[in-house]
Parts: C-alpha cells; structure tokens; sequence
C-alpha cells in the first residue's frame, strides 16, 4: 500500500472516530452484549435449542432498554414530586430532632443542603428528559451493533485472522497467544463479576428479609427487588452495594423507623461493603485469574477514570493484558 493511500486511510479512520466518539458507550455496549450473548447462547444450547434461547435473551435485553427507556420518560414528574416530598418530610425530621438536641443553629444550614440536593436533582431528571431523543438514537446504535456483531462476529474474526496470516511467523504468533489471552480474560472478568453479583444479591435478599422481619415485623417490601438492586450494583462496580442502600435508609429514618434505618446501615457497612469487598471480591479474583487483587482494583479504578462506565471491563482487561505482555511475552519481569 503506498503512501498516499495510507494517508487517505489515516485521514478517514481520525474523522469516523471523531463523528463516532459521542456513541461510544452504546457501540462497546453493543459488542460487549453481542459477545456475551454469543456465550450464553452456545452454553446454554446445549442442553435447550439454540434459537430458542437466543429469543428470550433477545427479549430481555430489549425489554430491559426500552423498558428503562419508557419508565425515565413517563416517571419523571412522579420522581421529581416525590423527591421533593421526601426531602421536604427528611428537613422536617431532621430539624426535630436538632431542635431535641438543642442544636437549632445547625438547621438553618441543613435547610440548605435540602434545597441544593432538590435543585441538582430536579435539574438532572429534567436534563435527562430533554435528552431523551440522544437516548434513543444511543439505544438504537445498541441495538443495531449488538444486531450486526452477533451475526457477523466470527466472519470479521476470521477476515482479520486471515490478514495476520500475512505477518511473519514472530509476530503472528505473538498476536494470536495475545488475542486468546484477552479472549479468556474477559470471559473471566465477566464470570467474577457476575458471581460476585449473585453472591451479594443472596446476601442482601437474607438480610433484607430477617432485618425487616425483627424491626417492621415483616421483611423489607419488595426484598426481592432491592436484593437485585443490590447485585446489579455490585456488578456496576461504580456504585457499590451499600450505596444502593442509602435512599432506603434515608426513607425509613424520615417515616420513623430509626432502629431498623440504624441496623440496616450497619448490615450494608459489613455485609455489602466491607464483607464482598475485602474478602469476597479478592478471593474470586485470585482463583479465577490467578492474578493480585490490587492489579485487578487499580485496573478497574484507573479504567473506569480514563473511560467511564467502559472502563469496568476495559480497565482490569488492559492493566492484566499489559502486565502479562511485559512478564511473560517479553519477559522484562520476574
């Protein structure tokens, strides 16, 4: 290829990325979903038709978007109303329970705090309304990734293998030891993420239950729900378990139920911060990628900073990859 056309080829790929750089989210999103619905369908079809299993999967994942999609559009007013209720119910017990204390003085600038916490969300929900139509088009950039990457995944696997085959034996060998490395690295970084999820679902389901059970004389409403909630956080390593928990808290506090508010915090504190975190997280880590824990944390740390929600996957993935290039590729470390 001469240079004129290399140049041509620099030229064009600069600007698709530039025109492609606010959709970013949802094209990884996409192939990232392709390639696990690629997995779960070839695991699961073996035991049930295949195309049987990748129709429900693909129902609940579209389920799932538009399903988000329509609640943040139609519950938007709803959430902001009951925002300010709750805010306006916690000011108010809050303020009590200064005045009980002789602490009048600090009222005023919990007020404010109210008020500043009701403006910015308030503004949030209304500028994520206003973008609703970026949302979908996001959405169906998703869809038509996912679409596209599902069915012609392995074809553009096998167009690129095809093109190593030029390089010599070297490099075209370092290149394929890489690509399988990261091949399973990811595939285990979804399965530690995934059961460290699950396990933290389990436990917030049992201490929702007997929590509610001793303090409300019935589970938490809806333990189920919120147990899923709190796995989903787990897996979106951003938002841990236990923050999950404050509006749950906050609420029961403002409505009067000091002593359970008080024992659910605590049982987030250990059970679904410190607990998973220290000890769980670690231990899953180490036995499936038989790598250190604070190469697996400053991985996903440093990722999700360089790239946002992308970086809970690409973050752990690129830090592992490289240090495996350096120690065991090129052998610059013991």
């Amino acid at each position: 290829m001469d240079k004129l056309k290399l140049a041509v080829l620099g030229v064009l790929a600069l600007v698709s990325i530039y025109i492609l750089t606010p959709f970013f989210d949802a094209i990884f999103f996409g192939l990232i979903t392709a390639y696990a619905l690629k997995i779960l369908v070839n695991r699961l079809g073996k035991r049930i038709n295949k195309k049987f299993v990748g129709l429900i999967l693909s129902i609940v994942i579209v389920v799932t978007v538009f399903g988000g999609i329509y609640f943040i559009v139609t519950r938007a007013s709803l959430v902001t109303l009951e925002i300010i209720t709750l805010s306006e119910r916690a000011s108010e017990a809050i303020e009590a329970f200064l005045i009980t204390y002789e602490l009048e003085a600090l009222s005023e600038y919990v007020n404010q705090v109210f008020i500043y916490l009701e403006d910015n969300m308030r503004n949030l929900i209304f500028r994520v309304v206003s973008q609703v139509h970026l949302i979908f088009f996001n959405a169906l950039i998703f869809f038509i990734v996912l679409f596209f990457s599902y069915r012609d995944g392995e074809k553009a696997y096998d167009i690129f293998m095809s093109i190593l085959e030029e390089a010599n034996k070297e490099d075209r060998k370092f290149v394929t030891e890489i690509i399988d490395y990261v091949e399973q690295l990811i595939k285990d970084v979804f399965v530690i993420y995934g059961t460290y999820s699950i396990i933290t679902m389990i436990i917030a389901a049992i201490g929702f239950y007997f929590i509610g059970m001793i303090f409300l004389g019935h589970p938490l409403p809806f333990f189920w729900l919120w147990a899923i909630g709190a796995g989903l956080a787990a897996f979106f390593r951003g938002f841990t378990s236990a923050v999950f928990l404050i509006p749950i808290i906050f609420y029961y506090f403002v409505m009067g139920e000091s002593w359970f508010a008080f024992w659910l915090t605590l049982f987030g504190i250990f059970f679904l911060a410190i607990i998973p975190e220290a000890f769980i997280l670690p231990y899953l880590g180490a036995s499936k990628i038989d790598e250190s824990y604070l190469i697996f944390l400053l991985g996903f740390m440093s990722g999700v900073l360089v790239f946002g929600v992308k970086g809970l996957i690409l973050g752990p993935v690129i830090l592992i990859t490289f240090k495996h290039i350096i120690q065991e590729q090129l052998g610059l470390i013991d």
